[in-house]
């Protein structure tokens, strides 16, 4: 079967390109397959991609760089262009299975797939990547979910809970399957480090990911709970709050108590060396970040936002709080700091219940997609 992954840009480093480029990888090593990777533009050279691409998968871009559209002459012009340089690609290939990676990418893909289908057959799958009440702000990521539900041959799902809102607000033709992201690292093998007083949380320092609210969890538990000085909360990654959340840290006087660290590339180190994850996201898809540490054998601490910390985390291996109860989150943290029995027994929990979320598993799901179809 000849399988094209479209997405906006390959070789950016996130979460979306990760996950379809190791899709693509292992799909790639089964002979009965010719995988492609196809961008709308690449805004890095092949040889720089941030997650590596298997010799196997044939890697295009409609682009080499990102189009000027300055005016609606120019985007108009753009969009024709793309969906004539995708229409032409497909045919020249002869795809079998298009799979339209971000549900946005659907304004190009769909107009595609209605004229490669008066001349022949493809199949086609739209991948979902957050959530379905989450459209950032465009009011046409919800007009490609409608597309999307009356043409697609099958629309994937994160979790299971956005399996659900699809099939409860929109009449869909295809199926629904709910395929997990896999974590990118194997299950330690390293015994939990009970003694550890790092707790980290991970991702972009942006409105999303709420590490406001972390910083007003910690503000309450600080006032209100008598915390070991050795106690220290780690938050890593980068972004346009940086600046806002630092302020946020000085006004309450928690700058011994609350570290901002950059995002890197050893961010294994910080799971192998850490207590356990705190995680205050207003809105997810499948939060990696829940998923990697368990791989590392963490407890977690997690607002349970839409979608998918109800589905990664039990209460064996961690707490679930209700959005914006920073009080119950405070107590929760307070717990795990001052039992280590049940961080222990919490971390062997998690290495268990990472196993479903493992590379095969996926890949696994993924082939019979493929058969299904």
């Amino acid at each position: 079967m000849n399988v094209l992954f479209l997405l906006g840009d390959s070789s950016l480093k996130g979460g979306t390109e990760r996950s379809t480029i190791e899709i693509a990888n292992n799909l790639a090593y089964n002979k009965d397959n010719r995988v492609f990777i196809l961008s709308i533009y690449r805004s890095a050279k092949e040889d720089n991609q941030s997650f590596a691409i298997e010799k196997e998968v044939i890697q295009a871009s409609l682009y080499d760089n990102h189009p000027i559209t300055k005016n609606f002459f120019f985007k108009a012009l753009f969009y024709l262009r793309t969906i004539y340089k995708l229409l032409f690609f497909l045919k020249r290939n002869k795809i079998n299975l298009l799979i339209s990676v971000e549900v946005i990418s659907v304004i190009f893909t769909y107009p595609t797939i209605i004229l490669i289908r008066f001349f022949g057959s493809i199949k086609y799958v739209v991948w979902e990547h957050f959530n379905f009440t989450v459209n950032l702000g465009l009011k046409l990521r919800d007009f490609c979910r409608k597309i999307a539900a009356k043409s697609a041959d099958a629309i994937i799902t994160l979790t299971d809970r956005d399996k659900r809102m699809w099939s409860e607000n929109l009449f869909v033709k295809g199926k629904i399957i709910s395929i997990p992201n896999s974590s990118p690292f194997e299950v330690t093998n390293t015994l939990y480090n009970s003694e550890s007083k790092k707790i980290i949380a991970i991702g972009r320092l942006v409105p999303q990911k709420g590490f406001d609210l972390l910083i007003d969890v910690w503000k309450y538990l600080y006032d209100n709970y008598i915390i070991d000085e050795e106690w220290i909360l780690q938050i890593i990654g980068d972004g346009p709050d940086s600046q806002e959340l630092s302020q946020k840290i000085k006004n309450y006087n928690l700058q011994d108590k609350i570290i901002l660290v950059p995002a890197n590339n050893q961010i294994d180190r910080f799971y192998t060396n850490a207590s356990f994850l705190c995680m205050t996201s207003r809105f997810e898809g499948l939060p990696m970040t829940l998923i990697e540490a368990k791989s590392f054998g963490l407890p977690i601490v997690s607002y349970n936002c839409i979608t998918g910390p109800e589905e990664i985390i039990s209460e064996e291996s961690g707490f679930l709080v209700e959005m914006n109860d920073f009080k119950s989150f405070a107590e929760k943290v307070y717990c795990l700091m001052n039992n280590s029995k049940l961080r222990f027994n919490m971390s062997n929990s998690s290495k268990k219940e990472v196993m479903r979320f493992s590379a095969e598993e996926v890949l696994l799901k993924w082939e019979n997609l493929l058969k299904e179809i």
